[in-house]
């Protein structure tokens, strides 16, 4: 009666809140803070429809139902089922029974297990399957489950969750509090808390037809209009964090799709296979959301490099002695597209200028990704290149990071080279072409020596020189490698500041075209199946655009000296039309130059026109969602290399092959109190891929894997998921 006078109390303080402006979800989160909003509603509901005073509504007036007794014969048959079975789970074992007593057989499965409980039969040895073992298959997923594995082994995403609660937590701290409230900001909402459309009214209030409104804003801005300590991952923690962050970097492996939609279609269910709950894409949007508002893409990229440096090192002592301390680097730009004016960049893929995210990418020794910086446009290399370096030696260590790094032949202008070769930190391997070679001095040092099968190489020096510099010239070692006998012969200038000592000779040429197999490839599967050519995010904020105003001057220039030479030529044409002494070949050559001058000043005034009708402000997308989402992804690229590296024995295949041929096999899930049994339907039209499949779950086995103190086993089925086709 107590508890039903309170419920009626608390009932009453929630209409009185509602009644003052507040929505209804948030007066029951304010006065009854324990009570779900599906007990609120069947509270309602009892006071709304029942008769008498509230408090008389409120009262619970269920009587459990008897318990039915049973039978001792029925009780010593459940026991001798599970002795002899003890695999047996309560379906079978109630068919049995009804088939030999009848209707006293029908037991409910909580006194199944609790006869087995009371006769010590619940997960006892030899029983693997354990208890009301439940069992769910699945039409695919065979992937995810491997890769859970490999999560329960490096705990990868696990630690990822932890630096971003952690970093979340300094942002909330230095971060103040809104000077107003934001839920009233957020518009109306209807009893089941959904907006309402006045939602998109409130948004675009004062805001032109054709501008974005704050929701468009960069998370940064967010930041400041938002109470941090207010959102749900903060109260969640970072256990269901990993959840969702093994959810989102899992996502390329479910869709092609942008964003997270994709995961509402059926595949997005397979996600059940590693994860108590099959996330929709909606709360992988939220989650993303509340990650980028607590900033936590930097935190979460330390934490990855250290975790994966750390793990990868061991794997460089299969490769030549050069590999154990080298890391490559290179930049990429994916395009995006947008009808703003818009940052913008060169793409190698698309041969166009057009609005991109440029990234610069630092891979380990052996192909892992160790840190991945994402801005809007183009970037600065000569700056970001060892800035982004020391970053690392911070992180990991002096000299840990890697003392010979391998660099993309885009990226090796001579002022990237020059400042390499002033750090004296650790050395450098890359490649000299375009105007850098034209312009360079190459001297022969030894002589030609073979190299493979069909090329040779040689120890060469190179003076790159450029005004640029302040005309100094910059001294390298150089390696070159040619095909003899080739019908379209090729040099190719390797430079690095190693000493042949450290370095020899074919070490030069092997350690740059180790850049294939170890990173271009990372960048193939990352963009072909692992979701890095779909980007995440949509705001950003506009700034001034500062190459607009040095293109301006550039073109001003341009007019000024077309209108000067075009004064010139016209005085020589004027003279020449009044000296009687000219030929007419000397007049024709007068007039074409005039011409051509004429021709030049227009052009150039009709491109600074063009320039002049740009905008003076240019979008820069905002990128803290990218970086939130490439580190996801880039980690679970770096769980797919440990299982192909661990469980297949350094299996090589590319990532869109993993998802096709072992992520599409179908996997039934058996779950018990004490175990996790993965149980792979196989491909019979691969059989030696099974057969790398099987030795894969073996070695899973003998490691003995725990997730959430349930151990973990894999088993490779006999017969196909699927009949044969008639």
């Amino acid at each position: 009666m107590d508890e039903a006078m309170r419920r009626a109390e608390l009932l009453a303080q929630v209409w009185g809140r509602h009644a003052e402006g507040v929505s209804l979800r948030r007066s029951v989160a304010e006065v009854a803070p324990e009570w779900t909003w599906s007990q609120f509603q069947h509270l309602r509901r009892r006071y709304e429809h029942g008769e008498g005073p509230a408090w008389e509504r409120m009262l619970d007036r269920r009587v459990p139902p008897p318990q039915k007794p049973v039978p001792d014969p029925v009780r010593h048959a459940t026991c001798g089922l599970r002795m002899a079975v003890p695999a047996m789970g309560c379906d079978q074992a109630r068919q049995l029974l009804i088939a030999k007593f009848g209707e006293a057989g029908d037991i409910s499965d909580s006194s199944l297990k609790r006869i087995w409980g009371r006769a010590g039969l619940v997960g006892r040895a030899g029983n693997p399957a354990g208890v009301g073992a439940e069992t769910v298959t699945y039409s695919g997923g065979a992937g995810i489950a491997l890769l859970a594995a490999a999560e329960a082994e490096t705990g990868s995403f696990a630690a990822l969750a932890e630096a971003a609660m952690e970093s979340g937590r300094r942002t909330i701290e230095t971060t103040p509090d809104p000077d107003e409230p934001f839920e009233p900001s957020l518009g109306p909402r209807d009893d089941r808390g959904r907006f309402v459309p006045e939602y998109n009214i409130h948004y675009r209030d004062g805001v032109a037809e054709d501008e974005a409104d704050s929701r468009w804003d960069g998370d940064a801005s967010k930041r400041n209009r938002r109470p941090l300590a207010s959102l749900q991952l903060v109260k969640l923690g970072p256990k269901w964090v990993q959840k969702r962050l093994f959810a989102m970097g899992a996502a390329p492996l479910l869709t092609e799709r942008r964003g997270f939609g994709g995961l509402n279609a059926p595949a997005g269910a397979w996600l059940g296979v590693a994860l108590p709950t099959a996330y929709r894409g909606a709360t992988l949007d939220k989650a993303l959301s509340e990650l980028a508002l607590l900033d936590v893409g930097e935190a979460m990229w330390n934490c990855h490099a250290n975790l994966w440096h750390r793990i990868s090192t061991p794997w460089r002592q299969d490769g030549p002695s050069w590999l154990q301390f080298a890391v490559y680097i290179d930049a990429t730009q994916d395009p995006y597209w947008t009808s703003r004016f818009a940052l913008s960049g060169k793409v190698s893929r698309t041969g166009r200028v057009s609005p991109c995210l440029s990234r610069i990418v630092v891979t380990g020794g052996p192909g892992v990704p160790l840190v991945v910086e994402t801005v809007a446009g183009t970037v600065s290399l000569k700056r970001r290149l060892p800035l982004l370096l020391d970053e690392l030696d911070r992180v990991l260590g002096p000299g840990e990071v890697g003392r010979l790094s391998i660099i993309d032949a885009e990226m090796a202008t001579v002022e990237i080279l020059d400042a390499l070769t002033l750090s004296q930190q650790r050395g450098f391997v890359t490649v000299v072409k375009g105007g850098a070679l034209k312009s360079a001095r190459v001297t022969p040092r030894g002589p030609w020596v073979s190299y493979r099968k069909h090329d040779e190489v040689r120890e060469t020096d190179i003076v790159l020189s450029r005004s640029t510099l302040e005309d100094h010239d910059i001294t390298l070692r150089a390696v070159q490698m040619q095909r003899p006998g080739s019908r379209n012969p090729v040099t190719t200038h390797f430079v690095t500041d190693m000493p042949p000592e450290a370095l020899p000779t074919e070490d030069v040429a092997s350690a740059y075209l180790s850049r294939w197999p170890h990173q271009e490839q990372l960048h193939r599967n990352a963009r072909n199946g692992g979701g890095l050519n779909r980007s995440h995010g949509f705001g950003g904020q506009n700034v001034a655009h500062v190459a607009l105003e040095t293109k301006l001057e550039k073109l001003e220039r341009s007019v000024a000296a077309a209108e000067r030479d075009l004064e010139r030529v016209g005085r020589a044409a004027e003279d020449a039309e009044k000296s009687d002494s000219l030929s007419s070949d000397t007049r024709k050559v007068v007039g074409t130059a005039r011409r051509k001058a004429e021709k030049r000043l227009q052009n150039s005034r009709r491109e600074l026109e063009r320039y002049q009708s740009h905008p003076r402000e240019i979008y820069k997308r905002d990128t803290t969602r990218e970086t939130v989402m490439t580190c996801v992804k880039m980690a679970m690229l770096a769980l797919v290399e440990f299982a192909l590296h661990e469980y297949f024995g350094g299996l090589k295949i590319q990532y869109r092959t993993f998802i096709e041929e072992l992520n599409m096999l179908p996997v039934t899930v058996v779950t018990s109190p004490s175990q996790v049994t993965y149980r792979i339907h196989p491909n019979e039209r691969q059989p030696a891929r099974m057969d790398r499949l099987r030795k894969a779950c073996d070695a899973i086995n003998e490691r003995d894997l725990h997730q959430a103190e349930k151990r973990l086993r894999f088993e490779l089925l006999d017969k196909p998921a699927l009949g044969r086709d008639p």
